[in-house]
């Protein structure tokens, strides 16, 4: 993936966003202490990728790094100059991003939710980002909810 990203960009802006099955950051999912390398989108490779991405380490610690359970050898940091749009606009410390609840244990009811569902821009897209949108009042038959990306035009 990472190589058709670079490739794409190579060309053009780009603007990725689905659900990529991965959480980011810690403060992406209630109670990453219990799910991480157990749970599937928790483990650090997996976040550890992603973080190649869109900048960072997948928001694990020195410490968790020491323990993780594949160890890949990469140092985090930039990324590939890609940006995960929500963790621009709403650092770790503000609002929570859930955008995905399991019917199975009542996620939703209980607020149980997890960050999975992303907008990655090519970093030359950035300043033309407004805002991104989680669209809670759409629940139904997924267990995701949709994300809207604002921007501006190119000025």
């Amino acid at each position: 993936m990472r190589k058709f990203l670079l490739r794409l960009d190579s060309e053009k802006p780009v603007i990725w966003c689905g659900d990529m099955n991965v959480i980011h950051g810690d403060c992406d999912v209630v109670n990453m202490k219990a799910k991480r390398n157990k749970a599937p989108g928790c483990c650090d490779s997996e976040r550890e990728n992603f973080g190649m991405i869109v900048g960072g380490q997948g928001a694990i610690t020195e410490q968790q790094r020491a323990k993780r359970t594949l160890p890949i050898g990469r140092p985090g940091g930039k990324g590939l100059g890609f940006v995960d749009v929500w963790r621009l606009l709403h650092p770790c410390d503000g609002e929570i991003g859930h955008t995905f609840w399991s019917y199975r244990s009542k996620g939703r009811l209980k607020n149980l939710g997890w960050r999975l569902d992303y907008f990655v821009v090519s970093e030359r897209l950035k300043s033309r980002v407004v805002d991104i949108l989680r669209r809670n009042e759409f629940w139904g038959p997924s267990d995701h909810i949709p994300l809207v990306l604002v921007t501006k035009k190119q000025s």
